[in-house]
């Protein structure tokens, strides 16, 4: 059989360009690949440097030098283009997000195109953006009029005017890590082509595997991962903690993460969540960003993972905890619905902080409860979503779509 070659498109790829998900999913996936002796080439974005490429952990990556998504975009098919030349891929992947592979695809229309589902933009703006009133639409309107223009509701979402839908109408096959993004692309896109269900494959750090699940701290940490912003739910700790520490005066909410804007205009998260809690304030540590291999150290040093996300895909950071056989409590909508069932973790209303807090408290007054989580938590991640498992689904739906089954 002839070696599969692929290209993995991303703006996103570690160690320069870990922005959410998506540069994680590209390097593990970089990986499983290789491991099965199919040829891999990225092309990425990079910052701080020259365009180049290099060998990195056996993958040939090619990186383009910008801050620019749009840019991107476009200016990557050329460099595609020279190397397709020499190497003649069998297959394109990239991610809906931010529609990478749009113009190769235009480009190359022979070459067969995977879509690897992650968040499209528009779920995240109905997650992250206020619906305008019936008197702001209004009021919009009417100015229009007086100026004897058409009124255009822009805040309506067209997906014809959408890069990202367009871009998974030329897919030649759709899959995505959770059966809830599914359910959501189909409804909201209305595509009859089908989506395959086909979580991500994930191999944890040793030092994760290591940590033991009774071992934890002497005094309560809560412990949340992840970028300090509206969609994540994080707004919602201005509820929790008070509630938490009215029962636990010494209990610790860490937040690791980098800081993003708050609900309050010009405020980031952080500087809102200190104002917020300034009765509280011992109670809060900002670990800010930390690298992958500090990770660990904080995992061990935590009682319970919280992750209050208003809508979650496939989070790594939800991987990560379970791997360090922590307990985790995460939102009920998305993917950490079917991440954290059969007693794998706790699912809460990530809309309801008083519940959030309340099953903080009763899950701390039953330690045997976090330590029984934690060891199925780490045992679902060895099974479900260990790399053998996930790489003969994956190569299995790679094959049948190039044969064109």
């Amino acid at each position: 059989m002839t070696q599969i070659k692929i290209a993995l498109i991303s703006f996103e790829y570690p160690p320069k360009t870990v922005i959410g998900g998506i540069g994680s999913y590209m390097y593990q996936t970089s990986q499983m690949l290789i491991k099965r002796n199919i040829y891999v080439e990225v092309f990425t974005s990079t910052v701080g440097e020259t365009n180049k490429s290099s060998i990195e952990d056996g993958v040939l990556i090619h990186r383009l030098s910008t801050t620019d998504h749009n840019y991107f975009r476009k200016e990557i098919v050329s460099l595609f283009k020279e190397r397709n030349s020499k190497i003649h891929f069998s297959c394109i992947e990239g991610p809906e997000y931010g529609a990478d592979t749009y113009y190769i695809k235009k480009n190359f229309p022979e070459i067969p195109l995977h879509i690897k589902l992650h968040t499209p933009s528009f779920l995240i703006r109905d997650i992250t953006v206020k619906k305008l009133t019936i008197f702001q639409k209004v009021r919009f309107a009417l100015g229009a009029l007086k100026k004897l223009e058409k009124p255009v509701a822009y805040w309506r979402y067209k997906c014809k005017n959408d890069l990202e839908y367009l871009n998974l109408l030329d897919a030649t096959y759709i899959t995505s890590p959770s059966k809830d993004l599914i359910k959501q692309v189909k409804k909201r896109w209305k595509i009859d082509k089908p989506v395959y269900y086909l979580p991500s494959s994930y191999s944890p750090r040793s030092e994760l595997l290591e940590i033991s699940a009774s071992n934890l701290p002497d005094k309560p940490i809560i412990t949340y991962i992840g970028r300090l912003e509206i969609r994540k739910g994080v707004h919602n700790f201005i509820a929790i903690i008070p509630k938490v520490a009215s029962v636990y005066p010494n209990v610790i909410f860490r937040f690791i993460g980098r800081d993003f804007p708050s609900p309050s205009k010009d405020v980031s998260m952080k500087n809102y969540l200190s104002s917020s809690l300034s009765d509280f304030i011992e109670n809060i540590e900002f670990a800010g960003e930390i690298s992958q291999s500090d990770l660990p150290k904080f995992l061990v040093n935590t009682s319970i993972c919280v992750f209050p996300s208003l809508w979650e895909n496939f989070p790594n950071v939800c991987l990560e905890s379970m791997s360090a056989a922590r307990c985790v409590i995460g939102g009920k909508n998305g993917g950490m619905s079917e991440m954290l069932a059969n007693d794998c973790g706790v699912l809460v209303d990530p809309k309801k902080p008083n519940e959030i807090a309340e099953t903080i408290i009763k899950i701390l007054k039953e330690p045997e409860i976090i330590t029984q989580r934690g060891i199925r938590a780490r045992d679902k991640i060895l099974k479900a979503y260990n790399e053998d498992v996930i790489s003969k689904h994956y190569f299995s739906l790679l094959i049948n779509n190039l044969k064109g089954e």
